[in-house]
């Protein structure tokens, strides 16, 4: 079954509101949604060099060399059987694997916690693990804040 269009558009109005702050502060674009069968998608977008340039460590894999490419941060959830995170990537690089590049292993217990419950919930532990993400990015991965 699909998603009604109106729910989707709520479950984007969600994460914005969740992550906007942290996102925007971190030098991304706020969210913009877009709703799919089962489910929503929000991307928060930020100029790649000025990405590169504030977070040199994280995902370093990730390299655009043409002028005006942007890095986003995706994030998908699901409405069927109650609105819960499916995923969230950098350019195709899983949170989990976003860890690493931060000595984030102490982190890792925290994303089960985050898809398991409902929405809001995941979303609040996700805002609090994406400020610790880019803190940690930005010190080089020495700062356990």
């Amino acid at each position: 079954m699909a998603a009604s269009s109106d729910a989707a558009f709520d479950g984007g109005r969600l994460v914005c509101a969740a992550l906007d702050d942290t996102m925007t502060r971190s030098g991304f674009a706020p969210g913009q949604i877009g709703t799919h069968p089962g489910g929503v998608g929000v991307v928060f977008c930020s100029e790649h060099r000025a990405f590169r340039d504030r977070f040199p460590s994280l995902a370093p894999e990730i390299h655009y060399a043409e002028q005006g490419a942007y890095t986003d941060l995706n994030v998908e959830v699901a409405l069927v059987g109650g609105a819960h995170l499916t995923e969230i990537d950098l350019d195709g690089c899983r949170l989990e694997r976003l860890l690493g590049d931060v000595d984030g292993d102490d982190l890792r217990p925290q994303l089960t916690s985050m898809t398991d419950g409902p929405l809001q919930d995941g979303l609040q532990r996700l805002d609090h693990l994406l400020q610790k993400v880019f803190r940690r990015a930005i010190a080089g991965g020495e700062s356990h804040q």
